[in-house]
């Protein structure tokens, strides 16, 4: 199955320098998302026709530059970086299948309902703001365009809520086609170090080494909880 969605990342900055020592950038990014269609009638319709999710980052990061004297290149210089980024966060999710038949029980009186194969498109939508914070150190030698930096940054904790749809499903009884709140429990980007380094090879070449580490980890399957009832609706998201 050819997956027809594309999106791009697109990143931009103002610096601003206060003082000899302190300068500041203000930024705006779309750092983290996806965007996936599947279409309908194949192997993953039951589990997804769309997929999106979609960061929008505000930031604001400075740093303070301390004079570490000379060396044998020239003149160098700590940098003591600090920040933080209010984030919002959405995300949106379509299946053609809720249920593949079998029996469903009704949460208002624990009556066991048939349920035939169902057709049609349910959707999630989901959304939160949060914020999170940076801090790290450089190290310069203007002369030969040396900087050597470590940034961490931390997790953003998300408490997803939003309204899972499933009144496109034509074949659901009584209260399971409806429109219904729901939270995704125990959601976070995960924290993140950068580590980048550069130095100048001759007056018209740069070389970079640019590493990161994402606890990626703490993402697995977030379960989605109805608050209606407090129970799960036996959906996950992966």
């Amino acid at each position: 199955i050819d997956v027809d969605s594309s999106f791009y990342v697109p990143r931009f900055g103002i610096k601003v320098g206060l003082s000899e020592s302190v300068n500041c950038l203000a930024t705006y990014s779309e750092p983290y998302g996806a965007d996936a269609g599947y279409g309908l009638n194949n192997i993953y319709s039951p589990s997804a026709v769309e997929f999106s999710l979609d960061t929008q980052d505000y930031g604001l990061t400075c740093s303070y530059s301390i004079d570490m004297g000379e060396t044998e290149y020239g003149a160098s210089s700590l940098r003591l970086i600090a920040g933080g980024s209010y984030m919002e966060v959405e995300g949106f999710l379509s299946r053609q299948s809720f249920l593949f038949g079998g029996t469903v029980t009704n949460p208002l009186n624990n009556a066991v309902i048939p349920v035939n194969p169902t057709t049609g498109v349910g959707t999630f939508n989901i959304s939160d703001d949060t914020t999170g914070w940076r801090a790290g150190v450089a190290y310069e030698i203007p002369s030969i365009a040396l900087n050597a930096t470590i940034l961490y940054s931390s997790k953003y904790d998300l408490n997803l809520t939003g309204v899972q749809d499933t009144t496109g499903f034509t074949t659901l009884p009584g209260p399971f086609a409806t429109t219904t709140p729901i939270v995704l429990q125990g959601a976070e980007i995960p924290q993140a170090l950068d580590i980048k380094l550069q130095t100048g090879i001759n007056e018209t070449t740069l070389a970079f080494l640019n590493m990161r580490w994402q606890d990626w980890s703490v993402l697995g399957v977030l379960p989605v909880v109805s608050l209606n009832t407090g129970n799960p609706t036996g959906s996950t998201l992966d």
